[in-house]
C-alpha cells in the first residue's frame, strides 16, 4: 500500500507525503526471495524439484493478471495517447512482455521524474528484476544441492557483493543501481537466506524477550518509509534498515506479537492476497488518469484511481489469478491459449505502432511539411553532439555557423538551447561566424546549480557548467548566449499546479519545496554565473522563455491541413497567457540586468507573438515547434534575422 500512496503523489501543505513509500518494492523483493527461495529449497531437499514445474508455476502466478493489465493498458493507450506517446508506450510494452523493462526504463527519464508518471508500464521494472533473478536462483540452488554446506555461505557472499555494488553504483549511476538486477539481488537473496535459516532450524528460537521483535521490525519499516525520500541514496547500505525490519517481521513472527496479529487480521490478509493485482493495476490507472487530465493528477483524481484499483484488483484476484493458478481449473493447453493470444495481440499492436511511420498518424499533413517539425542537427562537425557520452570534451560539442574558423560564440543551456540552435546556426552562416553549442537536457548549465535528475546526471550537469566556463576562458570566446527552458526549473508548465517541474538546488544545499524557493535558487545561480562569465571578458546574452504552446504542433497542423482554416490561430497560445506564465522569470532577468547592466536580454516572443493576440505555432509553410515548448528547424525561417541581432 505504501507504494500506491507514493505513486499517487499526495501533498499536504505543498509537501509530498510518504516519500519513502517506494520501499514497499524493496520489501516485496525480500518477501519474494523468502517465499520462492523457501519453496525451491524445500523441493530440492525432498527430491521433487522440477525446473519445468517451477517455471510453469511462475507463469501461472505472473502472466494471467499481467496479461489483463497489458491488454487494458494497450486499449487505453490507443484511445488516450498522442502518436508520439503511443510509440513510447509500445516500446515499454514489448520490454514488459519479454521481462526486460528494467533495462528499457534505465535509459528513460529517472524513476522519480515527473514525466515518468505518464509511463503506464513503468512499475513493471520490478517484475523484470524478479523474473531475471529467478532465471538464475533455481539453477544455482540446483547446482549447489550436493554442496549444501557451502550453499549458505555462497548466497551470503553474493548478497554482500550485490549490496556493495548497489552502494557504489548509487553514487556514480543512480539509475543503474535502481534498475539493474545485480544491484537488487541482495534483497531477494536475503529473503532466500532467511527461508533456508528457518527451514534448518524449524523456526528461530523464541525467548520471551524476542517475542516482540516483529513489532520492532514493523516500527523500523514505518520509520524508514516516513523518513526516506527521493534524495536518500537508494538502494544502498541504508536500505538495509527497512530490509532488516522485514526480516524481523518474517523471521520472528509469533502469535504473541501485536504486529504479527495485525498482519494476520482478515483485512490485511485480504490486501496481501490481492497485493500482486493491486500493484499491477495502480500505476497504469494513475498514469492514464493523469494523461486524460492534461498530464496532472489532483488528489481527488488519485483517490478515485485508488478506488478503481481496489475494484479491478479484487475482480482480477478472484476471476483471473485464482483459476489460472490451478491445473484442474485451467489445463496447460488452455493456459497457453488464454495467456498467449493476448500477449501475441499486444505484440502485434506494438509492432504496428513501432513500424508505422510518424507521418501515418497525421494523414492530412503533406509529407514534405514534416521536415519543419525536426529538431536541430548540425551540418558540420560531430553529428551526435547532444546528450552523448563524451559531452565533457569540447571537441564533441555541436559546431554552429561556418566551418573551419575559430569559434567566436558559445550557445549554452538545456534542450531549449539546442532548439534555438537552428536559428543561431542560420544567422551565423549569413554572418560568416563560427561557434559551438554545449547543451544537456534538463540542465540549465548555471554555475553552482544541480537539477534533481539522479546520479550521475545531476553531478554531470554541474560539472558541464564548469567546463563551459573553462572553455570560454581558455578559448577567449567573444559572445556567450544562455538559453534554457527557464520556467521548467521554477514552474514547469502553464497550469495551476505547475505541471512537470524540474527541481533544482544549490550544490550541497536543500531541495526547495516551493515556487518562491526554486525561483530564488535559480536567481542566485544566474547571478553567480553572470559574474563569472563577465570576468572572462565575454559579451553575455540571455534568451528568455520561449512561448509554451498549449497543443502539440502536429495536432494543430493536422487540423489545419484537414480543412480547419482557423486552426493556426484558434489553437495557438494567447499572448496574455505567455506574459503571465513568464512574468516571474522576466522579473528575475530584469533584476539580474540591474546588477549587471552589460548583459543583454532577448525575447523570442518579440518575433513569435503579437499579431492577432497570439504566439504563433507556425505558418502555412512551416511549423515553428517540434513539440509544445521546443522550437523546430522551421522556426529559423522567421527567427534567423532576430538571431543575427544577438551575434552582432
Amino acid at each position: 500500500m505504501s507504494v500506491i500512496v507514493y505513486h499517487a503523489r499526495f501533498t499536504v501543505g505543498g509537501d509530498r507525503i510518504l516519500q519513502g513509500g517506494y520501499l514497499g518494492v524493496d520489501l516485496f523483493f525480500l518477501i519474494s526471495g523468502f517465499l520462492i527461495g523457501g519453496i525451491v529449497t524445500s523441493e530440492l531437499r525432498e527430491g521433487r524439484f522440477s525446473l519445468w514445474n517451477f517455471y510453469e508455476r511462475r507463469a501461472r502466478r505472473i502472466l494471467p493478471a499481467l496479461v489483463c493489465v497489458l491488454v487494458a493498458s494497450s486499449v487505453a493507450a490507443v484511445l488516450l495517447m498522442t502518436p508520439a506517446a503511443l510509440r513510447e508506450f509500445s516500446q515499454s510494452l514489448v520490454s514488459t512482455i519479454f521481462f526486460f523493462s528494467n533495462i528499457h526504463f534505465l535509459f528513460q527519464d529517472s524513476y522519480t521524474a515527473a514525466p515518468s508518471q505518464l509511463q503506464p508500464l513503468l512499475h513493471t521494472w520490478s517484475l523484470s528484476v524478479e523474473e531475471q533473478f529467478y532465471l538464475v536462483l533455481p539453477l544455482a540452488l540446483l547446482l549447489l544441492r550436493r554442496r549444501a554446506q557451502f550453499q549458505m555461505g555462497i548466497l551470503s557472499v553474493l548478497s554482500v557483493l550485490s549490496l556493495m555494488l548497489a552502494s557504489t553504483l548509487v553514487t556514480t549511476n543512480n539509475a543503474a543501481a535502481f534498475f539493474l538486477p545485480f544491484s537488487r539481488a541482495w534483497e531477494l537473496l536475503i529473503g532466500a537466506i532467511l527461508a533456508q535459516v528457518l527451514l534448518d532450524s524449524d523456526r528461530v528460537e523464541q525467548p520471551s524477550a524476542a517475542r516482540y521483535l516483529p513489532s520492532l521490525g514493523a516500527g523500523i519499516v514505518v520509520v524508514s518509509i516516513a523518513f526516506f525520500d527521493e534524495t536518500t541514496p537508494h538502494p544502498s547500505i541504508i536500505t538495509l534498515l527497512p530490509i532488516l525490519g522485514g526480516v524481523l517481521i518474517i523471521g520472528w513472527a509469533n502469535p504473541w506479537d501485536p504486529a504479527t496479529r495485525l498482519l494476520a487480521s482478515r483485512p490485511l490478509v485480504a490486501v496481501g492476497l490481492a497485493s500482486y493485482s493491486l500493484y499491477l493495476w495502480h500505476f497504469p490507472i494513475f498514469a492514464f488518469l493523469r494523461i486524460g487530465n492534461d498530464g496532472t493528477g489532483t488528489s481527488g483524481l488519485m483517490v478515485s484511481g485508488m478506488v478503481l484499483t481496489a475494484v479491478l484488483s479484487a475482480l482480477t484476484w478472484r476471476w483471473v489469478e485464482q483459476p489460472f493458478r490451478r491445473r484442474d481449473s485451467v489445463p496447460l493447453r488452455m493456459f497457453y491459449l488464454w495467456a498467449g493470444l493476448p500477449l501475441v495481440g499486444s505484440l502485434v499492436l506494438a509492432t504496428v505502432v513501432l513500424t508505422r511511420p510518424v507521418e501515418g498518424a497525421y494523414p492530412s499533413i503533406p509529407s514534405d511539411f514534416f521536415a519543419s517539425f525536426e529538431v536541430f542537427e548540425p551540418s558540420t562537425g560531430p553529428a551526435d553532439c547532444i546528450d552523448q557520452n563524451g559531452f565533457m570534451n569540447p571537441t564533441t560539442w555541436c559546431q554552429l555557423g561556418v566551418d573551419g574558423s575559430r569559434p567566436s560564440f558559445l550557445l549554452v543551456g538545456d534542450s531549449h538551447a539546442e532548439a534555438l540552435a537552428a536559428s543561431i546556426d542560420a544567422a551565423a552562416r549569413k554572418m560568416g561566424l563560427s561557434g559551438r553549442l554545449v547543451a544537456r537536457s534538463g540542465c540549465p548549465l548555471l554555475l553552482g546549480l544541480e537539477p534533481q535528475r539522479g546520479q550521475p546526471m545531476s553531478q554531470q550537469c554541474a560539472d558541464l557548467a564548469e567546463r563551459a566556463l573553462d572553455y570560454v576562458e581558455r578559448e577567449s570566446i567573444k559572445t556567450v548566449i544562455f538559453a534554457s527552458r527557464w520556467n521548467y526549473y521554477t514552474c514547469g508548465e502553464p497550469k495551476p499546479d505547475c505541471g512537470f517541474t524540474q527541481n533544482i538546488r544549490a550544490l550541497g544545499g536543500e531541495w526547495p519545496a516551493s515556487l518562491a524557493e526554486r525561483t530564488l535558487v535559480l536567481s542566485i545561480a544566474l547571478n553567480q554565473t553572470l559574474a563569472a562569465y563577465l570576468s572572462s571578458g565575454a559579451e553575455l546574452h540571455i534568451v528568455t522563455q520561449v512561448p509554451h504552446q498549449l497543443r502539440d504542433p502536429k495536432e494543430v497542423f493536422e487540423a489545419y491541413f484537414a480543412g480547419q482554416d482557423d486552426a493556426l490561430t484558434a489553437m495557438a497560445l494567447p499572448v496574455a497567457d505567455h506574459q503571465v506564465f513568464g512574468a516571474a522569470i522576466g522579473e528575475m532577468f530584469r533584476s539580474a540586468v540591474a546588477v549587471y547592466p552589460d548583459v543583454v536580454i532577448h525575447d523570442p516572443g518579440r518575433v513569435l507573438c503579437g499579431k492577432g493576440g497570439i504566439c504563433r505555432i507556425g505558418a502555412e509553410y512551416a511549423s515553428f515547434y517540434s513539440d509544445d515548448d521546443h522550437l523546430s528547424v522551421g522556426s529559423a525561417t522567421v527567427m534567423s534575422d532576430w538571431a543575427q541581432g544577438i551575434l552582432r
